[in-house]
């Protein structure tokens, strides 16, 4: 089982769309993928993205109530027609996660997740834009960390607070643990304008220093969004949309990590 957190400390950066369209792409490209996606954030919109009411149900049915209960199996939802497996969450996992702060164990989550190194092949976790204990845990707990970054001030500032938190991260994780490495920094939401050449030279910079692989350019097209509005994956809401070959590059370049 490969785990992948997909983060940045900053908001806005397209995470969940990125999450949403990976986890319909890789199925796609590779059908016996076991793909588990998890809801990290309380907004639930990875869950909603895929057509699904995370809002509207009890706290036990949620990915997370298990493990900030300490219970072992938490609980997954399919989403039909599709294949994929997502673990919801919604906006009770703010006090889900006071539950989870008070137990004091950082490494609660990678000990929830370990019974399902069988059922999974590849996990990707949908992180919300902070450094919350949830991030914390995922970041102990993840093999890899795919880094979204939109090419202007906002996004670039949180690339290099994202750093901080690796780096803190990986302290934590020694000298039983191996450092969680940088699959992949994609630039998303990529317009031909100015300000985003500008930006991605400085994205690639940061990257190159720090030797992170480039991924290919997520770019900005009406029907992402028309897509994610519809709750369904780019691939089936218009297949010649030219974002869907950014899609197809950067899941091949996850894919051929493994």
């Amino acid at each position: 089982m490969v785990t992948i957190a997909v983060w940045n400390r900053a908001g806005g950066q397209a995470k969940t769309t990125l999450v949403k369209e990976l986890g319909y792409e890789i199925l796609y490209q590779q059908p016996q993928t076991r793909l588990l996606l998890i809801d990290a954030d309380s907004q639930a919109n990875l869950g909603e993205s895929y057509g699904l009411t995370p809002h509207k149900l009890p706290e036990n049915d949620l990915f997370w109530a298990e493990i900030c209960s300490e219970i072992e199996f938490p609980q997954m939802k399919t989403v039909p027609t599709m294949g994929l497996e997502i673990g919801l969450s919604n906006l009770k996992l703010t006090k889900q996660e006071r539950e989870l702060e008070r137990q004091k164990n950082m490494y609660r989550f990678r000990v929830a997740m370990e019974p399902l190194k069988d059922r999974y092949d590849l996990i990707l976790v949908d992180c919300p834009p902070s450094e919350s204990e949830i991030v914390v845990q995922v970041l102990l707990t993840c093999d890899f960390l795919l880094i979204p970054v939109l090419p202007e001030d906002k996004g670039v500032s949180g690339f290099l607070q994202t750093q901080e938190a690796i780096m803190e991260s990986n302290k934590r994780r020694r000298p039983f643990l191996p450092p969680i490495k940088v699959i992949g920094v994609v630039p998303t939401k990529v317009e031909n304008v100015n300000i985003h050449k500008h930006q991605l030279g400085e994205i690639e910079r940061i990257a190159t220093g720090l030797r992170y692989p480039i991924f290919p350019s997520f770019r900005k097209y009406i029907a992402v969004t028309e897509a994610y509005n519809h709750r369904i994956p780019l691939r089936l809401h218009d297949h010649k949309c030219r974002a869907l070959e950014d899609l197809e590059q950067i899941t091949g370049q996850i894919l051929a990590n493994f």
